[in-house]
């Protein structure tokens, strides 16, 4: 299959949130019958709950993830769109991407042995984040420091 396709086709829900990313489009346009898309649910206050990747990978998996109800150090930006931490996740560190509050725990339904990964934070008088520990299935850890600039 190559590289991935230019073209993705996004689908949202009435709240404007993302609930499918088509990545098999441009292949489907070009006339190859390859699925390949991730699928997106959301609670009430409208985090992120699960990403189902059952028709996007070779060992399909739904990942659930659970968050605190504290701010993220996203909460006041202003013009970044929440699509971008569902399109351009950072899998691999495990940096936490939440725009509303901060992720605590993903949990992998490949392997529910595992206890998943995890990310303890200590947080400002403010409610911010000033770091976080993540641990990805009990395996070592990452210390992760948020840093604050404010424009007068």
């Amino acid at each position: 299959m190559g590289a991935y396709p230019e073209n993705w086709l996004l689908s949202f829900n009435k709240n404007g949130q993302l609930i499918k990313r088509d990545i098999g489009y441009n292949y489907r346009q070009s006339g190859l019958n390859i699925i390949n898309y991730i699928t997106y649910g959301y609670d009430a206050t409208g985090n992120l709950t699960t990403v189902d990747l059952t028709h996007n990978e070779a060992i399909p998996r739904i990942d659930t993830y659970i968050y605190d109800d504290k701010k993220s150090p996203f909460n006041n930006v202003i013009g970044l769109s929440p699509l971008f931490s569902l399109i351009f996740t950072d899998n691999y560190h495990g940096y936490p991407d939440a725009f509303l509050h901060n992720r605590t725990h993903i949990s992998y339904s490949t392997d529910p042995s595992l206890p998943g990964d995890s990310y303890t934070y200590q947080y400002d008088s403010a409610g911010y984040p000033v770091s976080a520990i993540y641990n990805s299935n009990g395996v070592g850890h990452v210390l992760i420091q948020y840093f604050y600039y404010f424009a007068d």
